[in-house]
């Protein structure tokens, strides 16, 4: 099935069409229509089918933009999946104006608490922090129509049980919800079937791993992986390469390792903070760094472009976990590989495993060389992703005034609008701080805005006027 074919409102199309979207998946072709037939579902979808673009699509195809509350909210585990999701429905929503706000910790509470005050559609929420922002009543959720649990067996897992049942409480009645999991665990369903009894499950009828992926299984000594890692590095060729340990301090040390050897390797785990985090995914997106060295934090959501290599250095400590970080390559039909090292004296998740495939074997690691590591010292020639093809011709602007100044959308828009060339359709997103305000312009007349706003005043003041740099 063709996108074109969906009932879809013309900005949604346009967006689609710019990001080379042709074709569904299998799981949005299942969901997309319920969703936008106002059903409730919950799916088992496995890593890398595209359910992200299976709800955000009825979401913004269903926005009222008048609105001023939070029409959508959007839940998921991690911080990095719930920007993730966020740059997806920005994308996705930028010829339909519409904003979209992301709530989780390790950022500014006041900031979040400010850009609350402004008009917003979809709110994408990490569970603690959402409870933190409802607790002091800095969140509107009464226009809700739609909820969607993103990796409900991972919120599960991380101990959100709790949290989940007061967010719930708060909610109002009768919300079309979408919940999505991977695996459905008898705790998950009794769960989601008592909070969402008129929801229809779409389930597979076993956990299947993608048919492209290859798997090989060594057996190996926790003292010879750092050797038979450098053995693997060289053995396969690798456009990008995720190494899952267990724990944080592995993490640091088999990073350090690498680096030593002037591979392009970075962390990824728990114990950085948030920006180091992003700035670890950024890189390794861009193809700056071509290994990441990670903790569970990115077996999970993430979509992240061209990893053909996983190495499991740690042996996973459940079935689950396993499936989900191999899930990081092999995604929308692309071939993978995925490696794991077995130490002989710790067989119980393997064992798991063969259970669930009894094709799988441990072998005895004989390796050549073949790819020397000098190639992994190297970055990837930068490839633009489907979110930046939609914003090729759009600039983002910083207006140095704000609420002190008592600046409002309205007078940025009557301000841009009287430029000759330039309408509303032309204005995406506005957001207005309090001492700095941003809007972006569309269908690149940014240099013709920015150029005649720094010539002009706005509310008879004369204010300065420059592109934003990506981290404001």
């Amino acid at each position: 099935m063709k996108f074109q074919e969906l009932s879809l409102a013309a900005p949604l199309q346009k967006a689609l069409v710019r990001m080379q979207y042709e074709t569904l998946t299998p799981i949005q072709e299942s969901v997309i229509p319920r969703l936008l037939q106002g059903e409730s579902l919950i799916a088992q979808s496995m890593t890398g089918s595209g359910k992200t673009l299976a709800y955000a699509l009825p979401i913004l195809q269903h926005i009222t933009f008048d609105s001023l509350y939070p029409q959508a909210l959007i839940l998921v585990p991690t911080r990095e999946l719930a920007q993730q999701v966020t740059q997806t429905l920005d994308a996705l929503g930028l010829f339909l104006h519409t904003h979209h706000q992301m709530l989780v910790g390790k950022q500014s509470f006041a900031f979040q608490r400010e850009d609350m005050k402004q008009r917003t559609h979809v709110l994408v929420a990490t569970p603690g922090r959402l409870l933190q922002h409802i607790h002091e009543g800095t969140v509107h959720l009464e226009c809700l129509s739609m909820l969607v649990l993103d990796e409900a067996d991972e919120m599960f897992r991380l101990g959100f049980r709790s949290t989940l049942d007061k967010i719930l409480a708060q909610l109002p009645a009768g919300l079309q919800c979408a919940c999505f999991s991977a695996t459905f665990p008898s705790t998950i369903r009794r769960y989601l079937s008592e909070r969402f009894p008129f929801a229809q499950f779409l389930e597979q009828q076993e956990q299947e791993l993608p048919t492209q992926l290859t798997q090989r299984f060594f057996s190996c000594a926790p003292a010879d992986a750092p050797q038979l890692l450098l053995a693997v590095l060289q053995a396969w060729p690798i456009r990008r390469c995720i190494l899952f340990v267990n724990t944080i301090e592995q993490a640091e040390q088999l990073t350090q390792f690498l680096s030593e050897r002037s591979l392009a390797v970075e962390a990824l785990h728990g114990k950085q903070r948030q920006e180091e985090r992003f700035a670890s995914l950024r890189h390794f997106r861009d193809g700056t760094t071509r290994i990441l060295v990670a903790s569970n934090v990115a077996a999970r959501g993430l979509d992240i472009p061209e990893v053909s290599l996983i190495v499991n250095y740690d042996f996973p400590l459940t079935l689950e976990t396993y499936i989900h970080r191999v899930g990081r390559t092999a995604r929308m039909e692309a071939a993978g590989l995925a490696i794991s090292f077995v130490d002989p004296s710790n067989m119980t998740v393997f064992e798991q495993l063969q259970h669930m495939d009894p094709s799988v074997t441990i072998d005895s690691p004989v390796l050549s060389v073949r790819y020397p590591l000098k190639e992994l010292q190297q970055p990837l020639v930068r490839t633009v992703r489907r979110e930046e093809l939609v914003r090729q011709d759009v600039l983002r602007l910083c207006i140095f005034a704000g609420k002190s100044k008592k600046l409002r959308p309205g007078d940025l828009v009557g301000a841009i609008c009287s430029i000759d060339g330039v309408d509303g359709e032309d204005i995406g997103v506005i957001k207005i701080q309090e001492h700095h305000s941003y809007v972006e312009i569309l269908n690149g007349k940014g240099t013709t805005v920015l150029s005649a706003l720094q010539q002009r005043t706005i509310k008879n003041r004369k204010i300065r006027v420059e592109i934003a740099h990506d981290s404001e």
